[in-house]
């Protein structure tokens, strides 16, 4: 890949940027999304974070369906979730509000959309009190960079990461788990008739000074190597200029099926120690 190249693809990414807000805890959140359609007609990848009484919520959606009908049902799953968050919070356990918010969204896609022709790939990721809580529906990722290394946070739920957790649990041959561990697959999203169990982190991520995440679609983490992506959240970028770093590389790449290819990076400084566990 070329420098001019790079730099062209830097400049030309689509991008929606906020915000250094203001933490109840006396410090700041920084994030940023960077988004490019790569070569659908159709720009159906949703990000937004929301700010609320000392939580940050960051969500990613993947549409899936022809034309605009996976950015409808994208946009359905993401405005849903976040007018329970701003209604209220996550309250005292996330978990629940997750399984609430999930269902909701996935009724108001089959509402909107009664044919069942279009749903989305969710995720949900809560900064609160020092932890990281997740949620996610399809093949969204959630990465935390700490310390120079890139840990996949989130499972997944394609055939091939689906099959990878059933043959560690002892529920399936590992001849047969081999066979389908790089089956992209999505096998569940919501806007999906028989909706039913999501991926749930059961216990939080205890967040330390330095810590960033990443959420990124599946255009990203399928052009990009874990190497890749390690590289760029390595640097110390602000997280715009990360994010639109990673989506250059993407539309560098030039691949000829591009898909829609969106990243959220964020990090949260914190004044008082007591938010960040301990080292």
């Amino acid at each position: 890949m070329s420098y001019l190249i790079l730099c062209s693809s830097f400049l030309a990414a689509l991008w929606i940027l906020r915000c250094a807000a203001g933490w109840t805890n006396g410090g700041k959140l920084y994030t940023a999304i960077a988004q490019t359609a790569g070569k659908r007609e159709v720009q159906a990848d949703i990000g937004r974070t929301i700010v609320k009484d000392g939580e940050a919520m960051f969500l990613l959606a993947d549409g899936i369906g022809r034309g605009e009908k996976g950015r409808y049902a994208a946009q359905i799953a993401v405005d849903s979730v976040s007018r329970m968050f701003e209604a209220a919070g996550t309250g005292e356990y996330p978990k629940y509000f997750f399984s609430d918010a999930f269902r909701a969204a996935n009724a108001g896609i089959l509402r909107h959309i009664p044919d069942a022709s279009a749903g989305a790939s969710l995720l949900c990721a809560v900064m609160k009190q020092g932890y990281l809580y997740y949620a996610l529906a399809g093949d969204c990722r959630l990465y935390l960079m700490r310390g120079g290394r890139l840990w996949q946070i989130s499972e997944g739920q394609t055939i091939g990461s689906l099959a990878r957790q059933a043959y560690r649990q002892g529920k399936l041959p590992r001849e047969y788990a081999l066979r389908v561990a790089n089956d992209n697959r999505t096998c569940n999203f919501v806007g999906k008739d028989g909706f039913s169990q999501l991926e749930i982190c059961e216990v939080p991520v205890s967040l330390k000074r330095g810590d960033r995440i990443l959420l990124a679609s599946d255009g990203v983490t399928q052009a990009l190597t874990e190497q890749e992506l390690a590289a760029a959240m390595r640097k110390r970028w602000s997280c715009n200029f990360c994010a639109h770093w990673l989506i250059a590389i993407v539309d560098g790449k030039k691949e000829p099926e591009q898909d829609n290819a969106t990243v959220i990076v964020a990090k949260a400084v914190i004044d008082q120690e007591v938010w960040y566990a301990k080292e």
